[in-house]
């Protein structure tokens, strides 16, 4: 391979976790992610106002990438008004935590968001004392005061999770009664279980946007195309003093990532780690195959995306409309 180095050269006098913590943090532009984040930042300039806007896709697909790097391009574009409002926070995001009991705890998820707009409620004493409404109305004031653009929930799936008896459409209602009280716009990132949530109700899909970060698929040549060029890429920037032929492999690797970039990465990462422990000079055959994701798993992921694209495919049908 070439020796021309695509990351800086004393990476490679550095120890292992620096270089692996180089490769982990390196994000790739690719065409999903940019075509997903121009709808997304269309959303969140509209003047019409999107209350929520559902960011969803495949595991992997690099959806909570999207959201650091929308998240980035805001702080920077609002640099200087932040220097000027010390208060003033432009994008905030809270990852809603896995319920412990199956159930969506509004509390733990009003506290989080509080910390994350670094609100001094966040860190009260005894907060288990305090009720949902003082939180909700606690975290209301919080986006008001922080003149907050947009709201991220990653991994706003879990949300979903309702306890027996509670009506499903209440968990989208009181995300977009903060939405519509405070005029912050809420994003709500996850995978396709986030499906379930949207269209609940008509004032919901009026004030609502679908947003679908998709994978590359094998039946498209143009996305092949793409997931070649992002597996060449990957293979660029990874700190070894030996460039390594993936690309020989690109086939492989989409096997055993379905075409999600974020599954490749992290099998990468894996990869690399094993090649640097072994202080190998590059990453070799072996070190793919052996940190690849197992056939059993990629089944479960590849079963669950399948599942997800095709309720999608049912629900954005464009057939015309028959209105008795």
């Amino acid at each position: 391979m070439t020796d021309d180095f695509y990351f800086p050269q004393k990476l490679l006098t550095l120890p292992v976790i620096d270089r692996l913590n180089y490769f982990q943090q390196y994000t790739m532009a690719h065409p999903n992610l940019l075509t997903s984040a121009e709808k997304l930042k269309n959303a969140i300039d509209d003047p019409t106002f999107y209350a929520l806007i559902f960011l969803f896709g495949p595991t992997g697909v690099g959806k909570t990438t999207l959201l650091r790097r929308i998240t980035q391009k805001m702080l920077l574009f609002y640099k200087q008004a932040m220097e000027q409002d010390k208060g003033f926070i432009p994008i905030a995001s809270v990852e809603v935590a896995t319920p412990e009991f199956s159930t969506f705890d509004w509390k733990d998820f009003y506290q989080r968001s509080l910390s994350a707009l670094q609100d001094p409620c966040s860190t009260l004493p005894n907060y288990g004392r305090v009720t949902n409404l003082k939180l909700k109305t606690s975290l209301e004031a919080a986006l008001k005061h922080r003149h907050l653009k947009v709201f991220c929930i990653d991994e706003a799936q879990n949300i979903s999770k309702v306890a027996s008896g509670r009506k499903l459409r209440d968990q989208t209602d009181c995300i977009k009664s903060l939405a519509n009280l405070t005029k912050v716009k809420f994003v709500l990132a996850g995978t396709y279980d986030l499906l379930i949530l949207r269209y609940l109700s008509a004032q919901l899909c009026r004030r609502s946007l679908d947003i679908h970060l998709e994978r590359y698929k094998a039946e498209n040549e143009g996305d092949l195309k793409a997931f070649r060029g992002i597996v060449q890429t990957f293979q660029r920037h990874l700190p070894l003093p030996e460039q390594p032929d993936l690309l020989q492999h690109w086939d492989f690797c989409y096997e055993r990532s379905f075409g999600c970039v974020g599954i490749l990465k992290d099998w990468l990462s894996r990869a690399l780690y094993c090649a640097l422990l072994e202080g190998a000079n590059t990453l070799t055959t072996s070190h793919l195959y052996k940190n690849a994701y197992s056939t059993e798993q990629c089944m479960v992921m590849v079963n669950e995306t399948r599942s997800g694209e095709k309720q999608l495919e049912y629900a954005t049908d464009s057939s015309p409309l028959r209105i008795a």
